[in-house]
């Protein structure tokens, strides 16, 4: 028979591993741009550690102690559940199969000499008022007075990918190819065969679902046609 001790230190070790997958769920949905600085990491909301990019959002379980409570996805979670409608992945996976395949392309991304200051970081404006011009010298706008600039190109990568402009419907609303994607993913690291609906009050609010301990929020697109729609899930 198995130890208190034992099965104590079993305890600790699985509960370490499955803040592992909470700490990779979270920067799954962390935002990758500059502009909204507390969105980069995750953050206290309520009793939960949240991270969202401001189009989907997820809680886990708080397991760590040391992320700053943030007040300001307080409009959008916590959600309440107002019904269960479960689904299964095999169907979410499914749905992402009927999506049309188009050509996949990675993005690369050098820096090259500005081409308006020609490297020199600095340009010459011209005034002209009562009868006479004015220059004066001034860091270029385009690069910001660094003298470079970053060019990024879409380079076909040979694979075929589901099309992002199409969605896919769950329930009342149309929702991305990568939402659906980012909802499997969670279920997967989190080995769950089931997702359940737990709030969705039209086809133009959020939706949030419940993934074993896990709450993912998703919103949905405008559709401005049936044409758009990959896929529908009941």
């Amino acid at each position: 028979m198995q130890s208190v001790e034992s099965m104590q230190s079993s305890g600790n070790i699985a509960n370490a591993l499955l803040g592992d997958v909470y700490e990779e769920i979270l920067h799954l949905f962390t935002s990758k741009e500059d502009f909204r600085e507390w969105m980069k990491k995750p953050f206290l909301g309520g009793n939960k550690a949240v991270a969202t990019d401001a189009h989907f959002l997820v809680a886990v379980p708080e397991w760590k102690g040391n992320y700053e409570q943030c007040n300001k996805a307080a409009s959008a979670y916590p959600m309440p559940t107002d019904f269960t409608k479960e689904y299964s992945i095999e169907q979410f996976k499914d749905a992402i199969a009927q999506v049309p395949l188009v050509d996949g392309f990675d993005e690369e991304t050098k820096v090259d000499e500005c081409d308006e200051c020609n490297g020199e970081g600095e340009v010459e404006f011209e005034y002209y008022a009562n009868g006479k011009y004015y220059y004066h010298d001034a860091d270029c706008p385009v690069c910001e007075g660094q003298g470079q600039t970053e060019v990024t190109k879409q380079i076909p990568n040979g694979r075929k990918v589901p099309d992002s402009t199409k969605q896919i419907r769950i329930c009342l609303g149309c929702f991305s190819i990568e939402a659906v994607q980012r909802l499997i993913k969670v279920a997967e690291l989190l080995n769950e065969n089931t997702v359940t609906l737990v709030n969705q009050k039209s086809n133009n609010s959020a939706a949030m679902f419940h993934v074993g301990q896990c709450e993912v929020l998703l919103m949905p697109l405008m559709n401005h046609g049936e044409e758009q729609v990959a896929a529908n899930i009941a």
